[in-house]
């Protein structure tokens, strides 16, 4: 039987390579589709150009979630087992809101 702790990284790690890939993926379309409503004319490469932005996304998504979002689900896991056991939904609340400060402080502003 597996041991707690490597349930806990198994499940950190898939979480973060699924929402990287997620929001790589999203990101790349949202671009596409802002260059298609602002009237562009696409490039003959679009393919080679959205798998080089697919990766760019996925490089820095990943790493912004492999660090800070990890580092604040085991706080807040720590923090819920020790003192809230009962109140699951309070930190799936505090996740979110913690995963929005970044687009809080690192908006373009125009």
């Amino acid at each position: 039987m597996e041991s707690e702790k490597d349930y806990v990284i198994l499940r950190k790690t898939i979480t973060t390579l699924s929402t990287s890939f997620i929001l790589a993926y999203f990101f790349t379309i949202t671009g596409l589709v802002q260059q298609l409503t602002d009237g562009e004319e696409l490039s003959y490469h679009i393919g080679n150009d959205m798998a080089g932005w697919f990766l760019v996304y996925l490089f820095y998504v990943g790493a912004v979630i492999a660090v800070y979002g990890n580092f604040v689900s085991v706080i807040l896991d720590a923090i819920r087992k020790k003192w809230l056991p009962n109140m699951r939904w309070l930190f799936v609340f505090f996740h979110g809101i913690l995963g929005l400060i970044n687009g809080l402080f690192f908006q373009d502003t125009y």
